[in-house]
């Protein structure tokens, strides 16, 4: 079970940093990431964790909400609420997108190619989690070694209770019987 935190940890560390110019960092197509902004407030809250999935942006509906990747290299979470099938002739498709929050359509519509994926799931808890600890992270860090240092201890300690037969703690016979 720890190894698998560990891990579960390392890869959410891993997609929630800033990624490259091509896009935030992906792990197995999923990407994670944090809600930065209240524009979506009523459908992902501020501070959410939201795990987004590469898919084929053909496959793309209105109401989907998708993550976007903007010119200045930073991602956007919006829904889509139009769709342009062939924009400005060029033969691609882009979206026209809007916060739920928000009371009107973006500036500027997403092309097919900026599209880092459709957002599947999203949690407030692990979210605010996320936030604390890349605020706090010598703390948290502290604590962990902290937490572990005590395992390890424990761990000692219950070791050096047992009794061994080869010592001589146990007779080798079991203990004597009562008659």
């Amino acid at each position: 079970l720890f190894y698998l935190v560990l891990i579960v940890i390392v890869a959410f560390v891993y997609t929630a940093g800033t990624g490259n110019a091509s896009g935030p960092r992906s792990l197995f197509g999923y990407t994670a990431s944090t809600v930065l902004t209240g524009s979506m407030q009523s459908e992902l809250p501020q501070e959410s964790l939201i795990i987004t999935k590469q898919v084929d942006p053909n496959t793309l509906k209105v109401k989907d909400n998708i993550t976007f990747l903007q010119e200045n290299g930073s991602t956007v979470t919006h829904k889509i609420v139009g769709i342009y099938e062939n924009y400005d002739q060029r033969g691609m498709r882009a979206f026209i997108t809007q916060g739920t929050e928000n009371g009107m359509a973006d500036d500027e519509v997403v092309w097919a190619d900026n599209v880092v994926g459709k957002v599947i799931w999203h949690n407030l808890f692990l979210g605010q989690a996320i936030n604390y600890v890349k605020s706090n992270i010598l703390f948290v860090g502290v604590m962990a070694v902290l937490v572990i240092g005590f395992f390890v201890a424990l761990r000692v300690f219950i070791a050096s209770g047992k009794k061994d037969p080869e010592k001589g703690d146990v007779p080798k016979d079991g203990p004597a019987s009562i008659s």
